[in-house]
């Protein structure tokens, strides 16, 4: 029986382990999700696009000039 408990002894402590590194797993990927969508939204507003309108004629689509 104290052979049984010693066994589990580790088997506890990776559980417990695993618990905290999956919370601090998450607070990592969201903070990466917030850094990359601030990214793409500050490139979305530095996009100036002036066509108004696109003409395609089988070939690669064009702005009227």
């Amino acid at each position: 029986m104290k052979a049984l408990c010693l066994l589990l002894l580790p088997v506890l402590g990776l559980l417990v382990s695993s618990q905290t590194l999956c919370s601090m797993e998450e607070a990592v990927n969201e903070k990466i999700q917030e850094g990359a969508s601030s990214l793409v939204f500050r490139a979305i507003r530095s996009i100036g696009l002036e066509c108004q309108s696109v003409t395609s004629r089988g070939d690669l689509a064009t702005c009227p000039r």
